[in-house]
């Protein structure tokens, strides 16, 4: 039995009623920004997936909000000041989401001339990179020394560091940020978003189209949309859907799968985070401290399967490992590994570039009749993609209003000015069940960095449950037993996997943490999300395989805890 939250709730303004202006298909970030931008623009909106929010490659990334160094070596300047001119703005209208980080770029070299020469290329590169837009939002670049260099990576091999420089970017929990626009459009603009149901059937229609609906949770449910406007924004299964219209869309996208792996920050601790040059490849890997955990990926190879469960098999995972064992005075094994994630990008085919690190992240549009297709970009640019699609929308139906987007704040943000105030409500709420004043601060300050100004939300979800709403359900501060609730009801969360991957990003980096909170809080979790213990079990075995199958052959944070926890 699966619990119908507001993101499944069909009722006479969604099925058999008047056609929607826009039917969406794809909640991943660029359908998620067309929903926000079209209903902003008062059109009504309903938006479509098979899976819940984020589920595919805006949940799968590198976490990054950036204008992407290896673009402008690459001579794409263009789409690079377009991202650090929409980075900007992500971090004006959603400053709880996106915030500022530092990246060192170690320069190793056996020739101490070489590494001169590659020195002053990078921090040429990084006044392109401050030129093209980076000043707008953050400082401009700086060269270290090799003492800095060490005190922001303290395990960077030594031997043959000549410095490095530092430059600014931004970090995002990306799948929080797609369902944070999505809600915004749902609560500001009455957006409907309808969750785990695909498109198996299209009829088309003078002036619009009739989507067909299956329930991928309980198939028995069939439904349909009317709808003027359809807009595909599918990523990867853009292909898939293609068919099914009249006209598929005008260009192919070519699936590029990208592993990230997740150690204890105590075996790679960092001060910053850091981009480094392979030795092997020389390609760049970012390696990123995320609270209790480091992070480290890209890859970028073919991808040819399932494109709903890219895997990540052995030759990805020993290729970061020793990627990062090279840069680092590291011996990091599989066994150190707490978790991982694997996605797939929508790259735009282009027949004259053979190597997929040369393939443009710019994205492509292709109109047929009443349908848009869009793919292609990055997280980054995700606002800039709708807000052309929405353009084009508005083309169709004749509708002149303009674009306010980029001043529309993203539900929960917070500014500086209202932070004082925010601590004062959250912790007056959560000390009315607890006493303890390490717990109450401990609980405060995580609920802000979750859900910024919804964390008076979620603590009035705390007090609602008495001192049971206190409890830690990993007992490291992952997931209070208080905020399920709250991920069920006001962020549309239906399986285990949407708690603990998307809502939570815990199963991403410690799979053992997950299976921990799920066992732990079955009852609870089972009740919230009205699941049988049958249904509970299966979906804790799909929760185990699903992007996050990488668990330790044993527990190293026995013994690597205590220095994690200091490094935070």
């Amino acid at each position: 039995m699966v619990n119908h939250s507001i993101y499944s709730q069909w009722d006479e303004t969604v099925d058999g009623k008047l056609p929607f202006d826009v039917a969406v298909v794809g909640a991943g970030s660029t359908g998620a920004g067309v929903a926000l931008d079209a209903a902003s623009r008062g059109l009504s909106v309903v938006l479509v997936d098979r899976s819940d929010v984020a589920a595919g490659t805006s949940s799968s990334s590198s976490r990054l909000i950036h204008g992407g160094l290896r673009y402008l070596e690459s001579g794409e300047v263009s789409l690079v000041a377009e991202a650090l001119r929409e980075r900007s703005i992500l971090q004006r209208i959603a400053p709880h989401l996106v915030s500022p980080l530092g990246f060192t770029i170690p320069i190793n070299s056996a020739s101490s001339s070489f590494a001169f020469a590659k020195r002053h290329l990078y921090s040429m590169t990084l006044w392109g990179y401050d030129i093209a837009g980076s000043l707008r939002s953050a400082p401009r670049h700086k060269v270290l020394s090799n003492k800095q260099v060490v005190e922001n990576l303290p395990k960077i091999r030594t031997e043959h560091l000549h410095g490095g420089l530092l430059y600014p970017d931004s970090l995002t929990d990306d799948a929080r940020l797609v369902n944070t626009v999505v809600r915004t459009a749902m609560r500001a603009y009455g957006a409907k978003v309808l969750t785990y149901l695909e498109v198996v059937g299209i009829d088309t229609l003078p002036g619009g189209s009739t989507l067909h609906l299956r329930s991928t949770l309980d198939p028995s449910h069939n439904h349909t949309i009317d709808a003027k406007v359809v807009v595909v924004a599918a990523g990867v299964s853009n292909q898939r859907l293609g068919h099914l219209f009249e006209k598929p869309p005008d260009f192919e996208i070519l699936p590029a799968k990208g592993v990230h792996l997740a150690v204890d920050r105590g075996v790679l601790p960092l001060k910053s985070a850091a981009a480094i040059d392979l030795r092997s490849d020389g390609r760049r890997v970012f390696v990123v401290p995320w609270g209790r955990y480091t992070y480290f990926g890209t890859t970028d190879t073919p991808y040819r399967g399932d494109v709903t469960t890219p895997d990540i098999d052995q030759k990805d995972v020993q290729y970061l490992l020793n990627g990062v064992n090279e840069v680092f005075s590291t011996d990091i094994q599989i066994v150190h590994v707490t978790g991982g994630w694997s996605g797939l990008r929508p790259l735009v085919k282009d027949k004259s570039k053979e190597d997929l690190e040369e393939v443009s992240r710019k994205h492509s549009v292709s109109r047929q009749k009443n349908v848009i297709f869009v793919a292609g970009g990055k997280l980054t640019t995700y606002r800039e993609m709708a807000e052309q699609v929405t353009n084009l929308i508005c083309d169709v139906l004749s509708v002149s209003k303009k674009s306010d987007t980029k001043n529309i704040p993203l539900l929960g943000s917070v500014y500086k000015h209202q932070l004082d105030e925010l601590h004062r409500r959250v912790h007056g709420t959560v000390s009315k069940v607890s006493t303890s004043l390490e717990e109450q601060s401990k609980i405060t300050q995580h609920l802000i960095g979750r859900y910024g100004a919804e964390a008076v939300k979620v603590s009035d979800f705390i007090a609602q449950r008495g001192p049971q709403g206190t409890y830690d359900l990993s007992k490291v501060g992952e997931l209070y037993e208080g905020e399920i609730e709250y991920m069920v009801k006001e962020e549309g969360a239906r399986t285990l996997s949407d708690l603990l991957l998307r809502r939570s990003r815990i199963a991403t980096l410690d799979t053992s943490v997950a299976t921990e909170i799920a066992l732990s809080g079955a009852q609870s979790l089972s009740s919230s999300l009205n699941l049988s213990s049958a249904e509970f079990q299966r979906q804790l075995n799909t929760l185990r395989t699903s992007r996050s199958t990488l668990v330790p052959k044993q527990d190293p944070r026995s013994t690597q805890r205590k220095d994690s926890e200091v490094e935070n």
